[in-house]
């Protein structure tokens, strides 16, 4: 004679409980993760284009500009929308006749705002690979507006790259004067 083999109702409940449970308290980490994951990716990919356009000054031995973007074509809007990276022979911060666009990336980022603290609103490099008076911090800000998963990168005089860090282990990360970064 076979006996049925299977779970009972109650034995079925228990066990949704359970993975119940366990899925309730892994959801935050997780939360967590991917804020720290998508702060750390879009950090990684402004640093990859500031280091692409310091790289294309010094091996064209030309100055190159870094600049938002909307249409890819002129230096506009804001960073989030779009960057655009172009030799700019004449310094004048156009793309002209003798230039040409090395990148250009809309939506520079799908989520959250970047923001380039500076006193203009682009970065140059000279053939030397230093920049043309464009140094500052760019900022990240999840678009949660939590300052603890808010990252930045700053640009120093001799054209060095290096992230904010929390130095007053607050645990939000610092701009380039040191203040903390304010996602407000």
């Amino acid at each position: 004679m076979l006996k049925n083999r299977g779970f009972t109702l109650v034995e079925l409940l228990i066990t949704l409980v359970i993975v119940m449970v366990l899925t309730m308290t892994a959801i935050p980490s997780l939360k967590h993760i991917y804020h720290v994951s998508k702060s750390t990716a879009v950090i990684n990919q402004v640093v990859g284009i500031t280091r692409l356009a310091r790289n294309t000054a010094v091996t064209e031995k030309t100055t190159t500009t870094l600049c938002p973007s909307l249409d890819g074509l002129t230096c506009s809007g804001g960073w989030k929308d779009g960057v655009i990276l172009f030799t700019d022979n004449n310094t004048n911060s156009q793309i002209d006749d003798n230039d040409h666009v090395i990148r250009f990336y809309q939506p520079f980022i799908d989520t959250g705002f970047l923001n380039w603290r500076s006193l203009r609103n682009k970065i140059q490099f000279s053939s030397t690979g230093l920049p043309r008076g464009t140094v500052g911090s760019f900022v990240y800000c999840p678009s949660n507006h939590n300052p603890f998963y808010a990252k930045s990168m700053i640009l120093s005089f001799q054209g060095r790259i290096r992230s904010g860090q929390d130095r007053n282990q607050d645990g939000i990360a610092e701009t380039g004067s040191g203040q903390n970064i304010s996602c407000s």
